[in-house]
Formats: structure tokens, sequence, C-alpha cells
């Protein structure tokens, strides 16, 4: 899995999880409460990139995909 695939397919579920979690929620929203989404939004896919990006690159050296993603999760 290349960097700017797997940076494109977490960016991709983690906004349509955001986005579709909406229909559930009826309550109304300030800009705080929304600068605060956003910000746990962007900080949940920046670690996920990070660890699929260090997972990719143990793939590189070698490792198989189950170590991989386990080592760079911890």
């Amino acid at each position: 899995m290349s960097g700017v695939g797997s940076r494109g397919l977490i960016s991709y579920f983690v906004t349509s999880c955001f986005i579709l979690s909406w229909n559930f929620i009826s309550l109304t929203l300030n800009i705080v409460v929304l600068f605060s989404l956003i910000l746990t939004v962007g900080m949940i896919v920046d670690d996920a990139i990070v660890v699929s990006e260090y997972a990719d690159r143990k793939m590189a050296d070698g490792h198989e995909l189950q170590i991989a993603f386990s080592g760079s999760s911890n």
C-alpha cells in the first residue's frame, strides 16, 4: 500500500463515518463543539496515517502484513 493510497483511504473512511454519524445526532451544535469535533477527527486521521505509513515501511523491510501492523500500532 503506497503512502498516498493509505492517506486517501484513511481520510475517506474516517470522513465518511463522521458524516454518516450526523444522521443519528439530533442535537444543535455551536461553533466550539464543531471546532472540537474537527480537531478530534484531524488527530484521528493523522494517527492513522502515521501507523499505516510505519507499517508500510516495515513491510518494505520484509515483514509480513500481520506482523507489520501489529508492531506499528504499539
